[in-house]
Parts: C-alpha cells; structure tokens; sequence
C-alpha cells in the first residue's frame, strides 16, 4: 500500500484484511437499503467494478486520487455534521465517489468482456438474499419473478457462469461464513474479557 489504491469489497462477500505495517487508509462501508433510498432503479449494480470476475483493486491516476481524498473530505464533514438532510447528502456524495471508480475502472478494463447485468438477475439475487432461509428451490424464485426455471437458469448461466442453484448454495454458503466469523470474534472477545 505504498501508493494510492482503491480495494472493493463486492457485495455479498466476507473479507478480511490483515496488514503487517502501519497504513493509512480510510474505509467507506454502506449497505445497499441506504443507497437505494435515493437511487431506487438498480443503479449500484450498475457499477461494473461491483460486478463478480471484476478486479478488486485499482491504483488511481493522481488527479483522481485528490479528487476523490477531497469528496471524501466533504463527505466526513456532512456526517460530523447535524444537518437534518445529512442522509441525503450523503448519498449524494458516495454517488459522485462511486461514478469516480467506475470512470476509473472502465478505462483500466475496457477489454475484459464484463457486460452490463440483466434485471432479472439483480432481483433474483435479491430475492436469493432475503429469502434463502425460507426457500432454497430455484423454482421458487421463478415463480416470484414470474419466469420459468429454465429461463432463470439460462440467464444465471450467462450473466453468472452458474446455475440458479449454484448461486442460492453460494449465498447459503456466504451466510455459514459470516456465522463462522461473527462467532469466532465473540467467542475471542469473550476469552479477552474472562483474562481480564
């Protein structure tokens, strides 16, 4: 991390990150509900450096990367604030950040053949993330799109390299990961907190 470099973390996966020296860095997290509650037409999936195969880093040009530190800037100073449009606001400014990346990513992988997503595929997985508790069928999800399930299964094979079920196991899987983790932190912080 010696120069300037945006990493991704892509929705819908567990990261972890360990550095062995000092860093600096500054970590925008946001969930999806919050961006949509202004953007409500699908709009972060339309970012392609949040689609999957796309690289998880990049390195900035240099007048990007104040360009970026400066939005930044404002962006902290409107969340320190009391402003009652603060959310608002906000949005606003992680939507300028996130068409400053893809400008970015798009001229660094203009030939790696990631095509735009289906909207069919975004609802399914949607769908997928808030319902892979109740139903882990794919002609489920078919019937909620109102497609059939070898319809739905030829659009995830062409937009994800993977069937339906595929994917409903990956985010099954996902959710075994978070568990995992979320209980091996508590179980440590437990143990921290019994030596003490």
């Amino acid at each position: 991390m010696d120069e300037p470099k945006i990493v991704i973390f892509k929705i819908g996966s567990v990261s972890k990150i360990e550095i062995s020296r000092n860093a600096e860095g500054i970590l925008i997290c946001f969930k999806e509900e919050f961006f949509n509650l202004r953007y409500t037409n699908n709009i972060l999936s339309a970012f392609s450096f949040l689609q999957q195969g796309a690289k998880s880093y990049m390195r900035p040009k240099t007048d990007q990367v104040s360009k970026i530190e400066q939005l930044i800037q404002f962006m902290w100073q409107e969340f320190s604030s009391t402003t009652r449009d603060k959310d608002k606001i906000l949005r606003s400014y992680l939507n300028i950040i996130l068409f400053e990346i893809q400008n970015n990513f798009s001229k660094l992988s203009q030939n790696t053949g990631l095509e735009s997503i289906n909207e069919t595929i975004v609802r399914f997985e949607r769908l997928v993330n808030q319902q892979f508790i109740i139903s882990r069928s794919p002609s489920y999800y078919a019937k909620q799109l109102f497609i059939s399930e070898n319809y739905l299964n030829r659009l995830c094979n062409r937009y994800r390299h993977k069937t339906a079920g595929d994917i409903i196991r990956d985010r099954v899987y996902l959710e075994a990961q978070r568990l995992l983790q979320h209980t091996q932190n508590v179980y440590i912080r437990n143990i921290r907190a019994i030596r003490f």
